[in-house]
């Protein structure tokens, strides 16, 4: 009996799931939910996923009935196809409503409507229907929307195999699609527009610049194009990625790295922070004269991040700038032999794996710049009085469980900034020791996301464009050398903002672990610098007298 009556239940549980997925059962039950609207049908998450795509038909005819007219109808249609809760295919089946429809501007409206919604389209499966509907269209004004989906970084996909990629090759098939991204950059943003298409444009220009920074990684392909194209109006943004070639024989291969190019070059008009007009002139001037005494192969692969390592190294090193590559590694490995250093081994399964954070696991892969970068941070972090206040903030930080610390390094010729540019609620600046400054910026209460990340604020890249490197520390408790040196984030941060970077992790009272790390021509550069020693750290191992 109680085996009958199972049977009879579970059957009638599965009649259950096929009538509401169907709309009827035995030819006189109706599930309850399709019987309401075809809006309600549509936003129904107790359906499945088909009935709420075929709701979208009947939503349009229903509209067809009883809207005032077809403008009218398009407009409940659209509603939907703009809702992103709604399924995918409930989505995709409206557009194609949508285009099907050619009557009454029709067809306008829709390619208005498309060209709007995919840069801000957060569903990729749906962005990238789009962006194929625009090149089998021939939509070539979509060119910058499509540039900002394909700026959206997916690691689980090949940039060339997305629909985004193949939507811009299909579109202009006479250029490779670097060139396509690239004009779409050097494009001045026309005068006159309202503030709103403005900013979209411009969005468009940032966006097809950090797509670039993944099919040309190297900035090869972008310089080549700098050289063929006459220089076009007075463009800033243009002309200061222009004016760094030339000058500095680098460009900004990010759109981080782009803007930081625009503070550098912040030479005239009101400053918001950090240094002075004058100081940034002066501060440029001090990188080209140096950087125009160097050799071809000194002068490969230099990045931005390397100018004021030139700069500080023309004033206080100068022999390193006669060096070459081979022998400014070998200046480093005769520093770092010996030195006591901590293997990672805590955080990411990819540690384990990962070649060991050693001068020669990378030194194949470094540039000149790379090793004269190298080679200044070492020297900052060990300059007197650097290591007592780096422990100081150490300590600040391991108290502070809900964010982790950072701040900058920065020689200290160029810590006297304008007070009233000074920006006290985050910036905490030691005072300058032998030539060298940190200066620690917590992160703002919004960004602060959990003792194990590090959100650097904007006041950081604001106030200290001319820093040598960028630091943060590992400080979760006072000896925590399984996390000493860069995990995953550390990696996608250099990767992003194409700066010289240190993360400092305490291994003992009043000691840290320095592993250098950036960002280099063919992935991550990790160097275990070894400890540093704080005045504290050193008393602490003499131990008491």
């Amino acid at each position: 009996m109680r085996t009958d009556a199972r049977r009879r239940v579970g059957g009638l549980v599965a009649a259950l799931l096929v009538g509401a997925a169907g709309g009827v059962l035995g030819g006189c039950f109706r599930h309850p939910s399709l019987d309401q609207p075809p809006a309600a049908r549509i936003r129904d998450t107790k359906l499945p996923v088909p009935a709420r795509a075929q709701a979208v038909d009947d939503l349009w005819a229903e509209a067809l009935a009883s809207a005032p007219d077809r403008v009218a109808a398009r407009e409940i249609v659209k509603r939907e196809v703009w809702h992103t809760a709604n399924p995918q295919p409930a989505r995709i089946r409206g557009i194609e409503i949508l285009l099907a429809d050619e009557q009454d501007g029709g067809s306008a409206d829709t390619r208005r409507m498309l060209w709007l919604m995919l840069p801000i389209e957060p569903d990729d499966v749906v962005a990238a229907r789009v962006a194929t509907i625009a090149a089998e269209r021939a939509w070539a004004e979509f060119d910058g929307p499509i540039a900002r989906v394909l700026a959206r970084h997916r690691p689980a996909v090949a940039d060339t195999d997305r629909a985004e990629h193949k939507a811009l090759a299909a579109l202009f098939p006479d250029q490779p699609v670097t060139r396509t991204l690239f004009r779409i950059f050097s494009t001045p943003t026309p005068e006159g527009l309202d503030p709103q298409e403005h900013r979209r444009q411009e969005q468009a220009r940032s966006a097809a610049w950090e797509a670039l920074a993944r099919l040309d990684p190297d900035g090869a392909a972008r310089l080549e194009y700098l050289r063929a194209d006459a220089p076009a109006g007075n463009d800033p943004l243009v002309r200061d990625v222009r004016t760094a070639a030339t000058e500095l024989g680098t460009i900004p291969l990010t759109v981080s790295e782009l803007d930081w190019l625009r503070q550098l070059r912040s030479f005239d008009g009101p400053i918001a922070a950090g240094p002075s007009a004058a100081q940034r002139r002066d501060w440029w001037q001090a990188v080209t004269a140096p950087l125009a005494r160097l050799s071809p192969e000194q002068r490969a692969g230099l990045r931005l991040r390397d100018m004021e390592a030139v700069r500080w190294a023309a004033q206080q090193r100068p022999s390193w700038l006669g060096m070459s590559r081979q022998e400014l590694l070998a200046e480093a490995q005769t520093r770092l032999r010996g030195r006591q250093t901590h293997v990672r081994t805590g955080g990411e399964a990819s540690v384990a794996s990962r070649a060991p954070d050693r001068l020669e696991s990378f030194a194949g892969q470094m540039s000149w710049g790379d090793a004269l970068g190298l080679l200044a941070v070492d020297e900052a972090l060990h300059a007197p009085g650097v290591a007592d206040a780096l422990w100081a903030q150490a300590l600040r930080d391991a108290k502070d469980t809900s964010t982790e610390y950072g701040g900058v390094v920065e020689a200290a010729d160029l810590t006297d900034r304008p007070a009233d540019r000074a920006s006290a609620a985050t910036a905490a600046a030691t005072p300058a020791a032998d030539g060298f400054a940190v200066t620690l910026f917590e992160p703002r209460p919004a960004s602060r996301q959990g003792d194990r990340v590090f959100v650097a604020p904007s006041d950081m890249f604001a106030l200290a464009p001319h820093a040598l490197a960028h630091y943060h520390f590992h400080a979760q408790k006072l000896v925590n050398r399984d996390f000493a040196g860069p995990g995953e984030g550390d990696t996608q941060y250099a990767r992003t903002h194409g700066r010289h970077n240190v993360v400092l992790t305490p291994v003992g009272p009043g000691v840290m672990n320095a592993d250098y790390y950036t960002w280099g021509g063919r992935g991550v550069i990790r160097i275990d610098l070894g400890e540093v020693v704080s005045a504290a750290g050193a008393a602490a191992r003499a131990g008491p007298r």
